[in-house]
């Protein structure tokens, strides 16, 4: 959960807390093209991907698309990438590319 709270400068200041929440299934197949998975959230406080197919996947989580030329993460096969705490969580589109087919799960809160 993503709490908008003002500081001791009256500044507002984003913060995550654990909290029970709905989870959203954005799951499918990659097209072989980069493809938006989840749009943009202001409210996201956390996501996840596991490749579930064959070859390898790219994720781009600031909103570019996703490929092997740079700016993206690679997951293995089998493999998954999530929102860790203490890690800056983006809010923009997340985009996949991979073997058109391949599978994918994905949830966001």
């Amino acid at each position: 959960m993503l709490l908008i709270v003002l500081d001791g400068n009256g500044s507002a200041q984003t913060l995550r807390v654990k909290a029970q929440e709905a989870v959203a299934d954005r799951s499918g197949a990659a097209g072989g093209s980069s493809k938006q998975i989840m749009a943009p959230n202001a409210l996201r406080s956390g996501w996840l991907v596991q490749n579930q197919g064959a070859n390898p996947m790219y994720v781009n989580d600031v909103g570019a698309d996703a490929g092997p030329n740079g700016g993206s993460y690679l997951i293995a096969p089998g493999q998954y990438l999530s929102t860790d705490e203490g890690v800056p969580l983006t809010t923009g589109a997340i985009t996949l590319m991979g073997t058109a087919g391949d599978g994918f799960v994905a949830r966001e809160w």
